[in-house]
């Protein structure tokens, strides 16, 4: 049932005089005064504005009282009426690279520090020359998230092993999170209420609700049950985006992992076999076709495309355009489009695919031609690691909300769970993941995930996929861990 809530005052008053003129017609009163200015429109008109914060106050309480629209305190009070505890916040954990002469022992908890944050090893191992070892943050947070190459030193350094090490580059330190988050609590809330029919350990809902208590770095939880055969199941953890660092994987690391699987393992009996670990990050490049408004310079709003004339346009069968080489401060692109960029005037925006953001510069001068467009941009052409665009990486034309639209994108990619573990009809349906992609976190590219970028930009009328590969994650063999997609090149075009 669809309850009625007024537009506004006004259309309150118009129902109150409307009821005054039916129920004077009724007792033979065939014009009543409701004009404008009449007592029984003033009166109405009063009745209006106090009613619509009557229905204001309800709309709100309304929020206040569903967890799919609750914040803060008022989500926190639906979160203990179902008795779910607060999820601390957690440490970041990782590895670092370590310059040793000769082979030495690295002692477990020896204490190291990144500005005010301390950390320790997490055990004792035997270290040669470039040994990357695992540490975890003493304070929890996010201060102690750090990017690969960041330098991180000893306390008191073991001997023979250099005052100075490096974050990892392949598994940099991660994980640390502060207060758990509203989207978070929604999570664990909604499982609750998914799964309440379900009783005692090993239920799907409990062994989701195990996994995101265990450590607040946990965004969230995926069952796939009976998928090694009865009494048996994998539970696929994934992690949420550093942003601060630029790190950009639902990946979790093995220490993260290691936490989640001894909290499962300690609350399920022994002898049913339950597989916890993380998900693979399976890159995906999209370009997307759509209609905003005009530059102010072609007469339109000024909130949509930066130029009169957008450049690089798609051009008859093509779906996007890309790099072909990068130098300093000069592209060579693919644009098939035989209209030429106006020098120092137009421009064009690259997908930086380390940083997931859109970086825009000024065509000062080009040549070229179909299929082949040599760009001199007006400064270096460089991401925050100082690595310049590569072979395959997306060009698009500038648009003013181009921070705007990446940042929707990507809190719309981190929104994904993973994918399917199996094909075999002989495991399903029984091994289909839980909760179902149709009920919670898609694993697709489809037309709910474009809507979020109308829904948040308003400017985007019309909108579609010109290219998405894969647009699917690939079901992987048993053995291996379930992908979900992440964002490697992104681009966005005139429809």
């Amino acid at each position: 049932m669809t309850l009625y809530t007024p537009a506004s005052s006004d259309a309150i008053r118009e129902d109150v005089l409307t009821d005054i003129e039916l129920e004077c017609r009724a007792l033979g009163i065939d014009d009543p005064p409701i004009q404008k200015g009449t007592d029984w429109w003033l009166l109405a008109t009063a009745l209006g504005k106090l009613g619509m914060v009557a229905y204001a106050n309800i709309e709100a309480r309304d929020a206040a009282t569903s967890e799919l629209t609750a914040v803060g305190k008022d989500l926190d009070e639906i979160r203990e009426a179902l008795g779910l505890p607060v999820v601390e916040s957690s440490a970041s954990t990782g590895k670092i690279r370590l310059t040793v002469s000769g082979t030495r022992t690295i002692a477990k908890g020896n204490e190291l520090t990144i500005g005010g944050t301390r950390y320790a090893t997490s055990k004792t191992v035997t270290a040669i020359d470039g040994t990357e070892i695992d540490i975890y943050a003493l304070d929890p947070g996010l201060s102690g998230n750090y990017p690969g190459g960041t330098e991180i030193k000893f306390v008191s350094a073991p001997l023979g092993v250099d005052e100075t090490a490096q974050v990892s580059y392949s598994v940099p330190l991660t994980g640390g999170t502060d207060e758990e988050s509203d989207e978070r609590k929604r999570t664990r809330i909604l499982n609750t209420r998914r799964y309440k029919s379900e009783a005692g350990a090993g239920t799907i809902g409990h062994l989701r609700d195990v996994a995101m208590k265990a450590l607040a770095s946990v965004q969230n939880a995926y069952v796939y049950p009976g998928l090694g055969g009865p009494s048996s199941c994998l539970i696929a953890v994934t992690g949420l985006y550093d942003r601060v660092n630029k790190i950009y994987s639902r990946e979790l690391n093995d220490a993260a992992v290691a936490i989640v699987r001894a909290a499962i393992h300690g609350a399920v009996s022994a002898p049913d076999e339950y597989v916890v670990r993380t998900v693979d990050d399976q890159e995906t490049d999209v370009a997307i076709a759509v209609t905003i408004p005009d530059s102010v310079l072609a007469g339109g709003t000024g909130n949509g495309w930066l130029d009169a004339v957008p450049w690089p346009p798609l051009t008859g069968s093509e779906t996007r355009v890309t790099v072909t080489s990068a130098s300093a401060t000069t592209l060579t692109v693919n644009a098939l489009t035989a209209l030429s960029p106006i020098d120092g005037i137009t421009r064009i925006a690259w997908w930086s695919k380390e940083d997931q953001e859109f970086k825009t510069y000024t065509v000062m001068s080009s040549g070229g031609g179909t299929g082949a467009w040599v760009l001199t941009l007006d400064r270096s052409i460089v991401d925050s690691a100082g690595v310049t665009p590569a072979a395959g990486e997306y060009v698009s034309p500038g648009m003013v909300n181009a921070a705007g639209y990446a940042e929707t994108w990507i809190n719309a990619m981190e929104a994904l769970g993973p994918g399917e573990m199996t094909s075999d009809a002989n495991r399903l349906p029984r091994a289909y993941r839980e909760p179902r992609p149709d009920i919670e976190s898609p694993t697709d590219l489809g037309a709910l995930l474009l809507k979020k970028l109308v829904d948040a930009h308003t400017e985007i009328t019309d909108y579609s996929f010109t290219y998405s590969s894969p647009s699917s994650p690939t079901v992987p063999t048993v053995n291996d861990a379930p992908n979900v997609l992440v964002t490697r090149n992104f681009g966005i075009y005139p429809k």
